[in-house]
């Protein structure tokens, strides 16, 4: 179970779209972890309008386009332009902790272990928005990794088929529950990433809404496909070797 990671190659990919007010914050926590190994750093500039590309390219990373609209395209590029052994998969207006990489890179060392998430919190906006979220998280019975802290051996990422499965809104959430199905995905309780939620700031009823559009389906997503779906294969399975 336990094996030997120093051979591994990281890479850290994020998607970026006219970020350039965050992506120097975000690159500043990538690039100073206590992680002591050498990591590459793939930005995927999803057409940007602003000077996301240009901020990016300060830090001397690796900066990648891709003009197709929508963050699985842009999650997928940066990952077919990488080259690691693991894949470590953040957003590019994130506060990442200091310890990310390491603590990520320590659940690999049991073999069966095929994705390793962590905890998502927000940061500028409502105190009520954080505590509901962090709610939902506890009583959670079924959590997918979000793309904003998530990793992936690279043979299970082409196993799936990368990101592409025709959604914008759940594709975190589907390459989770895909790649659970090839070994075991673990969540880190006590590494939190933190998460720009400026989209929160504003009317009772902008707050709501934007929360249904982007967070809400996702996590009716996965809970229809876990507590729905997942229930009603495993029965049918159960009734056929019964029979």
């Amino acid at each position: 179970m336990i094996k030997d990671i120093s051979d591994l190659k990281i890479s850290v990919v994020m998607p970026a779209f006219n970020e350039e007010k965050r992506i120097a914050d975000t690159l500043k926590t990538v690039l100073n972890q206590d992680f002591k190994g050498e990591y590459e750093v793939v930005v995927c500039d999803n057409n940007s309008s602003d000077k996301t590309s240009q901020v990016a390219e300060k830090f001397n990373v690796k900066v990648v386009k891709e003009l197709k609209k929508g963050s699985r395209f842009a999650y997928d590029r940066a990952i077919k332009e990488s080259s690691g052994d693991l894949i470590l998969i953040t957003n590019a207006d994130v506060i990442l902790p200091i310890n990310w990489i390491s603590r990520i890179l320590e659940e690999y060392r049991d073999s069966e272990i095929v994705g390793v998430g962590t905890r998502v919190d927000f940061y500028d906006c409502p105190t009520w928005v954080k505590k509901i979220f962090n709610f939902m998280w506890n009583i959670n019975p079924k959590k997918a990794m979000w793309g904003t802290s998530m990793s992936v051996r690279r043979e299970y990422f082409d196993k799936i088929g990368g990101f592409d499965n025709g959604v914008n809104t759940n594709e975190d959430a589907i390459f989770s529950l895909l790649l659970e199905k090839h070994g075991k995905v673990k969540f880190i309780e006590d590494v939190v990433v933190l998460m720009d939620g400026r989209r929160f700031n504003g009317s009772v009823f902008h707050i709501v809404s934007e929360w249904i559009r982007s967070y809400g389906l996702n996590a009716i997503y996965i809970q229809f496909n876990y507590l729905v779906l997942h229930k009603i294969r495993t029965f049918k399975k159960e009734f056929r070797d019964y029979r």
